[in-house]
């Protein structure tokens, strides 16, 4: 019985360098090298694929031979590759070259094709992570066909540019669904971004508006969006002006004796520029006076003296761990969006 691991040579080899190499795979044929190489890797139609036929076609697509592979599918050795002893994708029944070349109904065609469709994302997908690093492809290549990625093949899948590939980007053949792990990653990074009440972290003195100066903290360089949320023009966003996650209810600060308002999380004061859970030097001094007194409070919260106050050093109110947790996502969050919107106003360039 022939191996898959050859019928995996012959499909990694060919049919991704073939993407690769500029084939459409809507208009020019790459989807259908997924479904059988076979066809047209036989140049004359006589029913085997000679050596010299095989190195055309694998030169033709801008791969390289792996050294033994024709000996390998040549079983009988006679010199030719019968439909039988191929390993790669073929069509499923023998047939005349006139008979491959008779057009066949859609429906057909789509079942034959469901039928034959490889997956390669999936095991290609080392870890089951749910994306594919640019060194679990290099290992496939090198394990399954033993060749290197054609080089330039993972940045044009990695559309997005952060290194891994998903299953929605990739180009090769795959299962309709993305792997289990990935769906239930999507469906728990929607159900935080659900939870996060964005308004109520750019809202820094909780007073029930964002102001410019609030809004920059966290949304730098963008005019354009904090006009577009202040609709009433008065310099301020509402919570009922604001289009983000905001919560189902107003917000409505707690008040001190003499109206003061009543402050619990001093931390969240000053951990704003970044707001990533540490207070750095500038950040406590630009609420704090700078005096002697100030610098020894300073030095005694920085209880490793890695010259920041982390959460967990700080002595003052700080709020609970779930409200630092909901903070910082919503900053996340606030900076995200920010990124996006400077890309849909200005452009890439």
């Amino acid at each position: 019985m022939l191996s898959r691991q050859r019928a995996a040579a012959v499909s990694v080899a060919v049919m991704l360098a073939a993407h690769h190499g500029g084939v459409s795979a809507q208009n020019d044929g790459a989807s259908d090298l997924a479904q059988d190489l076979f066809t047209p890797m036989d140049a004359d139609g006589s029913g085997g694929i000679s050596k010299s036929e095989m190195q055309q076609f694998f030169d033709s697509k801008g791969a390289e031979l792996r050294q033994g592979l024709f000996d390998q599918e040549d079983t009988d050795g006679d010199g030719q590759i019968s439909l039988e002893e191929f390993s790669g994708p073929k069509p499923q029944q023998k047939q005349s070259h006139e008979q491959a070349q008779r057009p066949r109904p859609e429906g057909e065609q789509q079942q034959q094709q469901q039928q034959q469709t490889e997956d390669l994302f999936t095991p290609m997908d080392a870890d089951g992570s749910g994306g594919i690093t640019e060194a679990e492809m290099s290992d496939y290549f090198q394990r399954k066909a033993g060749v290197d990625v054609p080089e330039g093949l993972f940045a044009s899948d990695d559309k997005n540019n952060d290194g891994v590939v998903s299953h929605e980007e990739f180009s090769g053949p795959k299962a309709r669904q993305p792997p289990p792990q990935q769906q239930q990653q999507q469906q728990q990074q929607q159900a935080a971004a659900a939870s996060v009440n964005v308004f109520a972290t750019l809202d820094g003195d909780s007073d029930g508006f964002v102001t410019k100066a609030e809004f920059e903290v966290y949304v730098k360089d963008n005019d354009a969006l904090f006009a577009r949320e202040d609709k009433d023009g008065d310099g301020q966003i509402a919570w009922a002006e604001f289009d983000g996650q905001k919560g189902n209810v107003p917000p409505s600060p707690a008040a001190a004796p003499g109206g003061e308002q009543q402050i619990d999380d001093v931390f969240s004061l000053m951990d704003v520029n970044p707001a990533d859970g540490r207070i750095e030097q500038s950040e406590f001094f630009a609420l704090a006076p700078h005096s002697d007194e100030a610098i020894a409070l300073f030095t005694s919260e920085d209880a490793d003296s890695d010259s920041v106050v982390s959460w967990q050093e700080f002595n003052g109110g700080k709020g609970t761990v779930e409200s630092q947790n909901r903070r910082l996502a919503a900053a996340a969050t606030a900076v995200a969006a920010s990124e996006s919107c400077h890309t849909c106003i200005h452009g890439d360039g």
